[in-house]
């Protein structure tokens, strides 16, 4: 595994970039991953599972299956604490 250098860069409700806060609930994490999920026309399916451990760390998991019949298993471990 290699390791992140900087922070990661994702994508709001409007379409937008902006950078992961420093502390940022692991609940607002995985809204930010939901509602990146939902605007992506090429899934047709997606079964993800959050598991919030405390308020700052989180486990998600689960698979997206694509409109090409597609299939993507993915799982994170997520401890939102932690910033470089």
């Amino acid at each position: 595994m290699g390791r992140r250098n900087g922070n990661l860069t994702t994508i709001d409700e409007k379409g937008s970039f902006f950078r992961e806060n420093q502390d940022m609930y692991i609940r607002d994490y995985f809204h930010q991953i939901q509602t990146l999920l939902n605007r992506i026309s090429t899934i047709s399916t997606q079964n993800i599972t959050f598991d919030e451990r405390s308020e700052f760390i989180g486990y998600l998991k689960g698979q997206i299956i694509f409109v090409d019949g597609s299939c993507l298993y993915l799982s994170e471990y997520k401890d939102s604490s932690y910033f470089l």
